[in-house]
């Protein structure tokens, strides 16, 4: 898949959970809270974040640049191991929602970063439309 699809595609998604947090920071804690209760939440977002890892890796490939394919990069690691600690140790990412969701520094910082990237993404794959070499996986 072309870094610029990917882009389209992740970036407007980053970008309104990333508002979403700040416009509704109690709806974000209370959902983060409740996943530690909810295995089957748990088990279906484990097995999600890993296809969606394994595509974007598969099909995107590595690249370990500073620009939006090595975020891409980046970002579908993030997401293969999220999906592998949901199914092999949930209680790892259970404490570390609750976590998240207690201390409203972290929350602002990650919905932030969220934005961040969402706009950074939205606006290569939609306004700036560059050409990027990546590597393909094998």
């Amino acid at each position: 898949m072309e870094t610029l699809a990917i882009a389209a595609i992740a970036g407007p998604i980053m970008s309104l959970v990333g508002i979403g947090i700040f416009a509704n920071k109690k709806y974000y804690q209370d959902m983060m809270k409740n996943f530690a209760k909810d295995a089957s939440a748990a088990y279906v977002g484990g097995i999600l974040a890993s296809i969606i890892g394994l595509v974007i890796l598969l099909q995107h490939g590595t690249s370990w640049t500073l620009d939006a394919a090595g975020l891409i990069t980046v970002f579908a690691f993030a997401a293969l191991a999220e999906g592998a600690v949901l199914l092999v140790a949930p209680g790892h990412i259970f404490r570390l929602s609750t976590a998240v969701a207690k201390n409203e520094n972290m929350l602002h910082m990650l919905a932030g970063i969220s934005v961040l990237a969402g706009f950074y993404l939205s606006y290569i794959a939609y306004f700036v439309q560059i050409t990027v070499e990546v590597t393909p996986a094998a």
